[in-house]
């Protein structure tokens, strides 16, 4: 039982890590947009505070599948389930790093973050290419594969547990939600 608490402490504190690094490197890369806007030093720290709520919440939606395949591991009792969750924790990775990259883009555009404008714009992406300056597109596309290949890299090194549901005993499977007759 003590595993799997722990499993999903060590998941929500890296998500938490993660999206402070991702609005770090945000307001890096708007530092001189924010500094002709005078933001305070105060400020931006306090955007971080601000977003505390919602990146936890964030964090806890993104691991009910998680929680799921836990569960579903404890039904049929395979390894592979693991993998299937190595699997998802990479494609949030990946998806969230390309969405604070793509987000840094279009708020220098359009003075606001990522909506539903712009998945209109994903059915001619030349068009998307040919609008950006080319030193800031690959800046972006730079920041997009840092940011999945260094969270990537920790989650697989630090945070990825597997889970052997036949080590758990029935006592804490029961507590976790479920139970099982053999």
């Amino acid at each position: 039982m003590k595993k799997l608490i722990l499993f999903f402490l060590k998941h929500i504190l890296f998500l938490l890590l993660y999206f402070a690094f991702t609005r770090l490197i945000y307001l890096l890369y708007h530092l001189k947009e924010l500094r002709i806007n005078e933001m305070s030093f105060g400020e931006a720290v306090f955007s971080f505070s601000k977003g505390f709520r919602l990146d936890l919440s964030t964090s806890i939606y993104i691991l009910l599948i998680p929680f799921l395949f836990i569960s579903l591991q404890f039904i049929i009792n395979k390894n592979w389930v693991n993998r299937l969750q190595h699997v998802y924790f990479s494609i949030i990775l990946l998806f969230y790093s390309l969405l604070a990259a793509t987000e840094m883009g279009i708020y220098e555009e359009w003075k606001t973050k990522l909506h539903y404008k712009a998945l209109l714009y994903l059915t001619n992406p030349s068009e998307i290419y040919n609008s950006a300056e080319t030193d800031k597109f690959f800046m972006l596309i730079s920041i997009f594969v840092m940011l999945f290949l260094l969270s990537y890299f920790l989650y697989r090194k630090l945070i990825f547990t597997k889970i052997d549901v036949s080590k758990i005993k029935v006592r804490s499977k029961i507590l976790f939600g479920i139970h099982i007759e053999h």
